[in-house]
């Protein structure tokens, strides 16, 4: 076992974001500050940050001579040593050790500046580059809120990193240009990151070794990004990751001060099983035949033999839809279904009916909300679990 630091503590907690306490709390023991500092680290110390620094490799640098005599499975992609500007790629024959030791190791400058794609190819073009992709990009630019909205700003990159290798998956995070960002330099640009800013702004991008073509790109990113947003990793979806030809800058920190924010993890497992996760998917996403829902039985009314008599029930319904009710209590539409407003896994449960038999446009949950009685419910339905406790 190799003798741990306290600077190997400090350098850690820097590139994780982690304070002392939260170290403390990670490694369940109380930690001295100053007795780790002048006293050295203890045996006790030593061992639990020697296994915590296996399973989470922050931004270290891959060691020259591990690096040296494993034994690596080669794959080319392309790169350019230009700006944006420059289109001409040079191809690229790399593994993921080599992979990982450029991507943990960021230089000062400017964001422009050399580049590499998912694909080989001459020519940064979709038309001119290679229909084989070997490393799947995320662009961990933003994160979904509460809401469902959009802030500006990733998850922390280490529950990501958790996620994907709990999954098994080989894959890099390494933080990009504008991680770090002041509230000064947000304020500049107009960008809301929900009070986000300096260490707790994150910005970086992801890449997950997997073959695969064109066609398959769209059901991966919906896979990884269910698998993310399933476990709570709330990392918002971009264009950049369907873009073919995207050029992904390699790491570059505006100064010192933001290359001490600089974060890398890397896990090295096994490659995404492109074929079997897309064909799943597929399969999963099928069309599937949807049987009327049941509707509960109508309750007789009071006054219902009176002559002239007129429905409340109905006349709500006509009055109201079931989108007026369910989007004023909160509820986010996404697509044919809908969100609860308070849901933790963010996938729509509560689904809309408009095949009901006799013709009236209602909503079955699959929720643990209100909503989940068995049955269809129609907009006074909703009005009264929602609003009225369930009351008629």
């Amino acid at each position: 076992m190799s003798a741990i630091t306290f600077d190997d503590i400090e350098t850690f907690l820097t590139q994780s974001g982690m304070s002392w306490d939260d170290l403390a709390d990670k490694l369940n023991m109380k930690l001295n500050k100053n007795q780790l500092k002048f006293q050295g680290v203890t045996k006790k110390v030593n061992a639990a940050m020697t296994a915590l620094l296996a399973e989470t490799t922050p931004a270290l640098p891959v060691d020259d001579e591990t690096f040296n005599r494993v034994e690596r499975a080669l794959f080319t992609i392309a790169k350019c040593s230009g700006g944006f500007a420059n289109t001409a790629l040079t191809e690229w024959e790399t593994d993921f050790k080599s992979l990982a030791k450029e991507l943990s190791s960021p230089a000062i400058g400017n964001k422009d500046g050399s580049y590499l794609i998912r694909t080989t190819g001459a020519i940064r073009t979709t038309a001119d580059t290679g229909d084989i992709a070997e490393i799947v990009i995320l662009d961990g630019d933003s994160r979904i809120g509460d809401g469902g909205e959009i802030i500006a700003g990733a998850p922390h990159p280490l529950g990501l990193h958790e996620v994907l290798t709990k999954l098994g998956w080989s894959h890099c995070i390494y933080s990009s240009h504008s991680n770090g960002a002041t509230r000064e330099e947000l304020a500049a640009k107009g960008i809301d990151s929900g009070g986000m800013y300096g260490a707790d702004y994150h910005k970086y991008r992801v890449a997950i070794l997997g073959r695969y073509t064109p066609e398959q790109l769209p059901a991966l990113l919906d896979y990884l990004f269910t698998e993310l947003h399933g476990a709570g990793v709330m990392l918002a979806p971009v264009t950049e990751n369907k873009t073919w030809a995207q050029a992904w800058y390699f790491p570059r920190c505006p100064d010192d001060s933001r290359m001490k924010l600089f974060k890398f993890y890397q896990h090295e497992g096994s490659a995404l099983d492109v074929d079997g996760i897309t064909q799943d998917w597929i399969k999963k996403q099928a069309p599937v035949e949807i049987k009327p829902p049941k509707i509960a039985p109508y309750k007789a009314q009071p006054g219902e033999s009176i002559k002239g008599w007129q429905c409340p029930i109905k006349a709500f319904n006509q009055a109201y839809s079931v989108h007026d009710v369910l989007t004023r209590n909160g509820y986010i539409k996404k697509g044919a279904k809908y969100l609860h407003p308070n849901s933790s896994s963010k996938i729509p449960g509560v689904q809309i009916c408009d095949n009901c038999k006799d013709g009236v446009v209602r909503v079955f949950s699959h929720s643990s909300d209100v909503l989940n009685t068995g049955f269809a419910s129609d907009a006074f339905d909703c009005f009264r679990l929602l609003e009225c406790n369930g009351e008629w």
